[in-house]
């Protein structure tokens, strides 16, 4: 067999030759895409001009068939795209995805010809997210969006490859989140006792438990076991465009149990005597399902942003360099519970993936840190 520029020639018997074409290459498999066909002819010199023939046909034939196929947009395919992901993805998911398209990622690329989207444009795309001031996290959220677009457009056989292969977002800075001394976090708590009773116990709870502030806010009295002295978290709350804080299962769908401190059930009885007296007040039958956290004895539970605002306000105030956030707190709960259970436990009680727990949420604490150096130092008795 023997290549004759745009195809091959074998004579597989004596007068009769297969010609091959081929067009191009597959992008998923990466194997070449052919056309053959067989031809009767005595000399080669024939075979040779039916293979030159073929491949003119081919040619015109591709050409053709390019000219009819309408040239698509990156907009386009992103619109598809969002369509055919919408069945598969969570609504929280598919929210964010389409917030993400339509506010940044539509305006700035959704023009570009798909064949003409380069890993270039994409790179440049990336760096001007980053000087706008966005997290690398948010980016690469970005990045991932537009490389499973361009992903399934390349199984469409909308275009030949994906170019977000090639382009680079920009990298995590690996910064561990400081958390909170405990004498900060008593600081917190004992301001907020002054001024805010309910933001107080939605704090300790914060704490004492290292639940999320979705699940803090979805907590009903009925999730309390008195008894057995446990917390169920069975719902949390979502952010959803359009809707608002829409109630829902905890993230990943996982309910749990978690252990209450002796000092976590006092919080609870004492701010539950406080809810029953003010649904007295307002002549309302105390409803063991009404929301634990509320201002108005049950009826409309705690909204998330408001508890994340207070927090941070509250830490600005008990000290203007400190940056307090109330995610801060759960990396709190999870740092101090390390040090006193296993992982497992921690992450039981936490909701969370041991593997995740271990490094992101377990923070070194520098007391612990240097009981550590002491037990090794004792155990080993090295001489002075």
């Amino acid at each position: 067999m023997r290549d004759f520029g745009s195809g091959t020639l074998r004579e597989r018997r004596p007068g009769i030759w297969q010609l091959r074409v081929f067009i191009g290459t597959d992008p998923i498999s990466q194997r070449p895409i052919q056309k053959s066909r067989t031809v009767h002819a005595r000399l080669k010199s024939d075979a040779k001009q039916a293979l030159r023939a073929f491949a003119d046909e081919v040619q015109a034939e591709q050409e053709a068939m390019a000219a009819a196929v309408p040239t698509r947009t990156f907009g386009q395919l992103l619109e598809e795209w969002l369509s055919h992901a919408e069945r598969r993805l969570a609504r929280t998911t598919f929210e964010t995805y389409r917030q993400y398209v339509d506010r940044r990622i539509k305006p700035a690329l959704g023009g570009e010809a798909l064949s003409d989207l380069t890993a270039h444009q994409l790179d440049q795309f990336y760096a001007a997210l980053q000087d706008e001031g966005l997290a690398v996290g948010t980016i690469k959220l970005h990045h991932a969006i537009i490389s499973g677009a361009l992903s399934q457009g390349v199984k469409w056989r909308w275009l030949a490859s994906n170019p977000a292969r090639e382009a680079e977002p920009p990298r995590d800075r690996k910064e561990q989140l400081s958390i909170p001394t405990v004498g900060q976090v008593q600081a917190l708590v004992q301001m907020a006792q002054t001024e805010n009773e309910d933001m107080a116990v939605a704090l300790s709870l914060a704490v004492l438990t290292g639940a999320r502030r979705s699940e803090l806010c979805g907590l009903k009295w009925s999730d309390v076991d008195w008894a057995e002295g446990l917390l169920r978290i069975d719902r949390a709350f979502k952010v959803i465009a359009g809707s608002g804080q829409v109630i829902g299962l905890p993230k990943g769908d996982k309910k749990r149990r978690v252990m209450l401190s002796t000092g976590a059930l006092d919080v609870l009885r004492r701010y539950e005597k406080l809810q029953r007296e003010r649904a007295h007040f307002i002549d309302k039958e105390w409803d063991p399902e009404s929301w634990l956290l509320s201002y108005n004895a049950g009826e409309t539970p705690f909204r998330m942003k408001s508890l994340t605002e207070y927090v941070s306000r509250l830490g600005k105030r008990l000290q203007p360099q400190l940056e307090v956030h109330l995610h801060q707190l759960r990396h709190f709960a999870a740092s101090h519970l390390s040090g006193s259970a296993d992982p497992r436990t921690v992450a039981d009680q936490l909701g969370h993936d041991a593997q995740i727990l271990l490094e992101v949420y377990s923070h070194s604490i520098p007391e612990r840190a240097r009981a550590a150096a002491e037990h090794l130092a004792a155990v080993a008795a090295l001489p002075g």
